[in-house]
């Protein structure tokens, strides 16, 4: 064997042991959370991508309440239920990563701002609305007319009592026609992201601010999620329904009312594009393999 294929094998071997290394090492439980009309049989797709690639690592998948009807259920309710789940688990007293697929984002993101116990080191939402919705399915608009109807009526009734208490994505219905309104009567989107000012918002943007990593990933197909944007935190303007403002040129980003820009400016925020539908980001090996299985190989500091 020749001096330069000798020092091959040898570096083949070296990178070979050390990948093995990288593949087995004790890492983080990981956390599926499942979204809305859906269970955590949903997320079965997801732990057997995590098993192919790290068959040791402990997988928890949440049923919030019962699972698809009570995923319709009042979000402060999926929060308490999604709290009680993880910490009457001791295999994530040391601390977790969560994956959460749509709606499931936003009831893990409340858990990791408000509580944190035990601690999210990894936060990555696939298609969840970060900011909230406004209209209907696209779609969905071209086969049933009265949707439209909704949408441009939905400020009369979203943010009522008996709507803010009883279904889940009222809380989260963001009307950019009338703004002032969703700020007074949303009783879950203002205080998640810090729009207004409340008792815990210094501490939700500690909690934030703690998080090792966030990936947040946008479809490129989206067809559930209006806008697709909200998914990187974009929205509509003000006063719009048509033009997205980017994160960056918000009041919202700049003055980091929940320290995401801290996160981006540390190199901690991560935004992906995922190529499949956003009923089918648990099954797709793409969105896998390049936005979420990178973020995977973490140890607790």
């Amino acid at each position: 064997m020749t001096y330069q294929k000798r020092l091959i094998a040898v570096s083949v071997m070296c990178i070979s042991a050390t990948f093995s290394s990288f593949i087995y090492t004790k890492n983080l439980p990981i956390v599926l959370v499942h979204g809305l009309l859906a269970d955590e049989y949903s997320m079965i797709p997801a732990e057997k991508h995590i098993h192919e690639f790290m068959p040791d690592v402990y997988v928890k998948s949440v049923d919030l309440g019962e699972g698809r009807l009570t995923s319709l259920c009042n979000m402060y309710n999926q929060v308490e239920w999604l709290k009680n789940e993880l910490e009457s688990d001791p295999n994530l007293a040391q601390g977790c990563i969560i994956i959460a697929h749509s709606q499931g984002g936003l009831v893990a993101r409340y858990f990791i701002e408000k509580y944190n116990n035990p601690r999210v080191y990894v936060y990555i939402s696939w298609g969840t609305p970060e900011v909230g919705i406004f209209g209907a399915p696209d779609k969905l608009d071209y086969r049933f007319g009265w949707l439209n109807y909704i949408k441009n009526h939905a400020h009369k009734f979203a943010y009522s009592y008996a709507m803010q208490r009883l279904i889940s994505f009222a809380g989260y219905w963001k009307d950019s026609f009338f703004y002032d309104k969703y700020l007074s009567g949303s009783t879950f989107l203002p205080y998640l992201n810090n729009e207004i000012d409340h008792a815990d918002a210094a501490l939700f943007k500690e909690n934030i601010c703690n998080l090792c990593t966030m990936v947040v990933v946008q479809s490129t197909r989206e067809e559930v999620v209006v806008p697709a944007a909200s998914c990187h935190f974009c929205f509509y303007q003000i006063g719009l329904d048509t033009a997205i403002e980017h994160l960056s040129n918000t009041d919202w980003y700049k003055q980091d009312n929940l320290g995401i820009k801290t996160l981006a400016e540390s190199g901690r925020l991560h935004f992906k594009f995922a190529h499949c539908t956003h009923a089918d980001f648990q099954k797709d090996r793409y969105n896998f393999i390049e936005n979420t299985l990178p973020y995977l190989y973490f140890e607790a500091p």
